[in-house]
């Protein structure tokens, strides 16, 4: 029997909300040891998400989501994925950049 991680879904939706879910991912998929594909990999063009989590069942419309953060974060695999690609914060064009000043 395989072990699993726990791998948490948030998705952030275009009304402002977030939602956050946790699923339980074979150890050998997350760590791209698997010829498998990774079941979250599967479901990226897909029109609606369906959640089996342990007490309901979630389907989630996809458009009505910006973007969905995967922790841990799956293996790169493909050209749909963009690796070791660092986080930054935009700011608004019209923010006063001297309020950061000691």
């Amino acid at each position: 029997m395989s072990s699993a991680i726990a791998t948490e879904l948030t998705f952030h939706y275009l009304d402002g909300r977030n939602e956050s879910f946790t699923i339980y991912v074979p150890t050998e998929l997350m760590e791209g040891t698997s010829h498998e594909p990774h079941p979250l990999r599967e479901l990226m063009g897909q029109a609606r998400w369906v959640l089996h989590l342990a007490n309901r069942t979630v389907i989630i419309n996809m458009n009505a989501v910006v973007k969905v953060e995967i922790q841990p974060p799956i293996p790169p695999q493909g050209s749909d994925l963009i690796a070791a690609a660092p986080s930054f914060m935009a700011f608004p064009s019209n923010m006063d950049m001297d309020a950061f000043d000691d």
